[in-house]
Parts: structure tokens; sequence; C-alpha cells
């Protein structure tokens, strides 16, 4: 696939996305007003903020590896399926000296499209620790490829749910380069990291 293919594919999944995100932020707003009404707000604006580009980059996410522009083949109208439970066959089959783009492809979108799962931390400081992220990522990972499995939108791939993980602790390993030594140094000058 192509760069501009992939670009044009994005763009296409940005719909289905606005949709998801639409509905989040409609309930999150609503959520907000409700609090705002009751009490003082929970979250500063750095928090609030950095959780809405999470959820945006959640419904890219499910837009872009199940939805994959409202192409279902589900397995309960016979749909086939197609699985992967043998670590690298995957990954390996698509390597070719001769063009490598497949297999780069494979390997760098999905470690790339995790690493904002390791970054979470910043707004969700119950994930602080790099094995809730892990475990975090496994099982959304898990619920992606289960989701591409009985939809018929993709193969259900060991492959992928390993490099989702090592791009989540990649994620992660930003993150406390960047964040998390502070934090744990001066906890009180980084409240959103409590």
């Amino acid at each position: 696939m192509p760069v501009t293919q992939i670009l044009s594919y994005c763009l296409g999944a940005l719909r289905w996305a606005a949709a998801l995100f639409a509905v989040f932020a409609a309930a999150r707003v609503t959520l907000l007003v409700w609090r705002g009404v009751k009490n003082r707000p929970t979250r500063s604006l750095g928090q609030e903020l950095g959780l809405w580009a999470l959820v945006f980059y959640g419904c890219m996410l499910v837009s872009i590896t199940v939805i994959r522009g409202g192409d279902f083949a589900p397995l309960w109208l016979g749909g086939a399926a197609r699985v992967s439970l043998v670590p690298l066959r995957g990954l390996i089959g698509a390597f070719d000296p001769r063009d490598l783009w497949p297999f780069c492809y494979n390997l760098f979108g999905n470690l790339l499209w995790f690493v904002p799962v390791g970054l979470s931390p910043l707004v969700c400081s119950g994930l602080a620790r790099a094995w809730r992220v892990a475990l975090a990522a496994a099982g959304l990972s898990a619920l992606i490829e289960l989701s591409q499995l009985l939809l018929g939108t993709g193969v259900c791939d060991i492959d992928d749910w390993l490099l989702n993980i090592a791009g989540a602790l990649l994620g992660y390993l930003i993150y406390y380069a960047a964040v998390g030594r502070r934090r744990s140094r001066f906890p009180e000058k980084m409240p959103w990291a409590r």
C-alpha cells in the first residue's frame, strides 16, 4: 500500500472516527455541565484536553483497524475467518528484500499506532506503570483482533498483537523519559499524573 493510499485511507477513516468522537463529545460535555452544577471540575484543562485527544485517537484506531470503511463480512453471515497464531509468520512472510514496503508497513504501522497507549499515563494515572500499560495494550489489541475476526474486516494475527504491545511500551518509554522520572521525584509539581 503506497503512502498516498495510506493517507487517503486515513482521511476516509476520519468520517467514521468523527461520528464515534461526536458521541463521546456530546456525552462528555453533558457530564461536565452536570458536574459543574453539582461541584467543581475534577480535571485540569490540560487533563481534559489530553482525555479528548486520547479518545479521538481511540476513535481513529477503531475506525482504521476494525471498521475499515464499513466493508464487513461477519462470521455469522458466512464470512471467512482468517487467523494467524504462529508468532512472526506474517511478519517474516511480508519480508521481501526487493520490496520492503509491506514489511515496514506491517512492522512500523503496528508499533506506531499503539505508541499513544503508552503515553496514556499523562491522562490516566492508573496506567503509570509499564506492566499496566502493557496489560492495557494487550487487552485493547486483543479486542481489536477479535473484532476483526468476528466482523471479517482483517486478519486476527498474533504478530499484530505482539507489535501493538511493543508499541505501547515504546510510548511508555517516551512518557517515562519525559515525565515519569520527574513525577516520582516531584509529585506535587505534576498533579495531573497522580
